[in-house]
């Protein structure tokens, strides 16, 4: 029987949803925790890390409202606004330092050549999906 993640999702539909694999979103959460995490107290309980990180996730990979991807993990549209804001400034707290500030000539040149052997395409240093991304090619 396939593992349950957060609510309803099945680990093939959760990995559809968030575009991560289980490992990825468990990396995320422990990277995020520290800075995210809340304290219960007498009045409520706080939403769970996986929760907030999948909340954010969702919203940010297929683009629906904050509305509905509240409605989907049972949290009003206020605290979801909050969350996928504080999630984006913890990642760029501390993911952008590794990616991008850790960035060296050689690094860079690694990259080059890499994708130049697995693509064929020289001097290409990054790539954007345009599965996402309306293109419009020119006339």
């Amino acid at each position: 029987m396939e593992k349950q993640l957060l609510g309803n999702y099945l680990a093939k539909m959760f990995k559809q949803q968030t575009k991560l694999i289980l490992e990825t979103f468990q990396f995320l959460c422990n990277i995020v925790g520290p800075s995210l995490g809340r304290v219960d107290s007498c009045m409520k309980s706080c939403i769970p890390i996986e929760t907030w990180v999948a909340i954010a996730l969702f919203h940010l990979s297929n683009g629906y409202t904050l509305q509905i991807c509240g409605e989907i993990y049972g949290v009003v549209e206020s605290t979801t606004s909050i969350n996928v804001g504080d999630f984006c400034a913890t990642i760029k707290k501390h993911l952008k330092p590794l990616m991008v500030e850790g960035l060296t000539t050689s690094s860079i040149r690694k990259m080059v050549d890499e994708f130049e052997e697995l693509q064929g395409m020289p001097y290409v240093f990054g790539v954007v999906d345009g599965s996402y991304i309306s293109i419009v090619a020119p006339p």
